[in-house]
This record gives structure tokens, C-alpha cells and sequence, in this order.
């Protein structure tokens, strides 16, 4: 077997029975390796000019991955964190593949040890709990479209729900007889985690219980299909919009998006003094390293946070000072 027909081979182990059967990874995390592998390819195809019926194991060596690397920042103009994660599906396919062909260890070495690049951490942005209370009045509930995208919305906020754990949500997912009621989601890593719901968004699904017509899929589109992250996009743009025109002073930097929604969820759980060990469960977080994130609150609140310490110790502070002659000529004779 040529070095070409063992990388097909090996490629398709890979995705078929390594990543899913001994890595567990999720579907979403495979689409990501999958997309990864396609924009080398067609790198390889316009750059140097290797149809990817002719790529072998030769080519898959560490000048090429960082001249693709490179290529994606320069040419696809992606982010860093997309670099990264296009580096770390090939960091895993040949730590796959040294089991396979331990003669190319040298060259998987080499990849491995390529450094994933720094990210600029950006202070998280948040809307504050009467921004996000105007967005979820928007919907108006006297026809169908606005109670669902008034569920849609709701929860997506009540949840602090990633945008795909929104679109695969199924009715057995919710939990509307309990009490609490609860939101069962898939996450990343492939891990489900459950979340309490509050009545008020309670209220707001049973009423979309009773005119959604699909048995499976809790959100879909006019031809009774899943919503796609595009559509869920554009239902909270037309909110986000509306809003805007009923609040002058809605401020906002940046685009809100639904990850903003997750954000702010965070943001709000943290200003009433929930544990931040809490908020990771609720988030689906690995480690409370990344919760962390959202105790850095916008510099308003800060200073409103500083602002009230200091009246409070101000106020409570009583002169008791009383000139000390006996200091003060010791003082002078200095």
C-alpha cells in the first residue's frame, strides 16, 4: 500500500471509529476536525498545487501545517482561537497515527510540539438585566411566531444555553411537570448536564406546548425543520433591533449575539451572589478556571461596587483627631 492510500486509510479510522468510539468526542467537535482537513486539502490544492487524491502521510509534516496555519490567518482571515483549534485536530489525528506508523514519529514530534498561539483575552461583555428584560418582551404573543421565538428567547436565557444546545433540544429534554422544571442539554465533551428553569419561563413553554405541531424538535422553521444557528441569529437580531428603538439610551458594544444572552446569565447570577461553583454546573464549564471569567464584571459595576464601600465608610468614620502639641514640637525639632 502506497504512503497516499494509508493517509485515506488512516483519515477515515480516524473519523470513523478513533474520534467517535475511543475519544467520545461529540458530533460538533468532529465537524470541527472534519473542516479542519477540508481547508487543508483545498490549501494543499491552490497553494501547492497537491490534488487531494495525491496527499500522502510525506505531507502531513510540520512546514506544511504552519504554512497552512499561516495561510488561515493571512488569507481566511481567521481568529487565533480558530487557529488553535484547526492546530489541535491535527496535534490529534497524528498522536492517532504514531500507534500506526511509528517510523513517522520524528515528523508527529514535530507537530505536537508546535505551540498553540496566545489569544488577546477581551474583557466579556454583558447586557444588563433590564436590557435583556427588554429584548424578551419584544415577541408579541398574541400570534404563533411570537410565542415561539418569546420560548426561544426565554430560554435561551433562563438556560445561559450554548446556540447548539438550543437547536437540538427535543421536548423529552424538558421537564415541564417537575418542580423544579428542568432542562436536560448535550453539551461539549459530549456530556449532558441538567438545569432548573424558573416558573416564569415555565409559563411561557407550556403555552408554546400547546400549538407546536412537531412531536420531536422543541424549535423549527416554517417547513418544520431544526433551526439552523443563521435562523436563530435572525430571530434575536429582530428582537435586539426592536428594543433598541423602544430604549434611547441602549448602549451596547458590539453585536449581541446569542453567546451575549449566556454571558449576561452569568454576569446576573454572579451579581446576586450565587457560588461561582454553582454557575459552572449551570454552564456546563469543566473547571471553575473558566467561570472565573465572569467575575470580572464591567468597570460600572465596579465602581458603583467601590463607590458604595466608600460612602458607607465614609459616613461611618468620626473625627478624632485632637491637635497634639507635644507631636508637633518633636516634629519641628526634627
Amino acid at each position: 500500500m502506497n504512503k497516499a492510500n494509508k493517509f485515506d486509510k488512516y483519515l477515515r479510522s480516524f473519523f470513523i471509529e478513533f474520534l467517535p468510539n475511543e475519544r467520545n468526542l461529540s458530533s460538533n467537535t468532529i465537524k470541527s476536525y472534519r473542516d479542519a482537513f477540508k481547508l487543508f486539502f483545498r490549501y494543499m490544492k491552490e497553494v501547492k498545487k497537491i490534488s487531494p487524491t495525491k496527499i500522502s502521510l510525506d505531507d502531513i509534516n510540520s512546514k506544511n501545517l504552519l504554512d497552512y496555519l499561516n495561510w488561515l490567518e493571512i488569507n481566511r482571515k481567521i481568529s487565533v482561537r480558530t487557529r488553535n483549534q484547526r492546530l489541535s485536530a491535527f496535534k490529534s489525528f497524528v498522536s492517532f497515527l504514531q500507534y500506526q506508523e511509528p517510523t513517522l514519529l520524528v515528523d508527529i514530534k514535530k507537530i505536537i510540539l508546535i505551540s498553540q498561539k496566545k489569544d488577546v483575552q477581551v474583557e466579556i461583555s454583558w447586557l444588563t438585566i433590564e436590557q435583556v428584560t427588554e429584548i424578551l418582551k419584544q415577541p408579541d404573543q398574541r400570534k404563533e411566531k411570537g410565542i415561539r421565538d418569546a420560548a426561544l428567547l426565554g430560554l435561551l436565557y433562563s438556560g445561559a444555553l450554548r446556540v447548539q444546545e438550543l437547536i437540538e433540544l427535543t421536548w423529552n429534554n424538558l421537564r415541564l411537570d417537575d418542580s423544579p422544571i428542568t432542562v436536560t442539554v448535550h453539551g461539549k465533551g459530549n456530556k449532558y448536564r441538567s438545569i432548573p428553569l424558573t416558573e416564569s419561563i415555565k409559563e411561557i413553554l407550556l403555552n408554546y406546548r400547546t400549538i407546536a405541531t412537531e412531536e420531536s424538535i422543541v424549535f423549527y422553521n416554517s417547513q418544520k425543520r431544526m433551526l439552523t444557528r443563521k435562523g436563530i441569529s435572525y430571530v434575536l437580531d429582530k428582537y435586539v433591533k426592536m428594543a433598541k428603538k423602544d430604549i434611547n439610551q441602549f448602549s451596547y458594544k458590539g453585536k449581541i449575539t446569542c453567546h451575549t444572552f449566556r454571558h449576561s446569565k452569568a454576569s446576573h447570577m454572579l451579581q446576586v451572589g450565587i457560588p461561582l461553583v454553582y454557575i459552572r454546573d449551570f454552564l456546563g464549564h469543566k473547571s471553575v478556571t473558566t467561570t472565573e471569567i465572569y467575575a470580572k464584571l464591567n468597570y460600572a459595576t465596579k465602581f458603583d461596587a467601590v463607590n458604595k464601600i466608600d460612602l458607607e465608610i465614609s459616613y461611618s468614620m468620626k473625627s478624632g483627631w485632637k491637635e497634639d502639641n507635644e507631636l508637633i514640637s518633636w516634629l519641628e525639632s526634627i
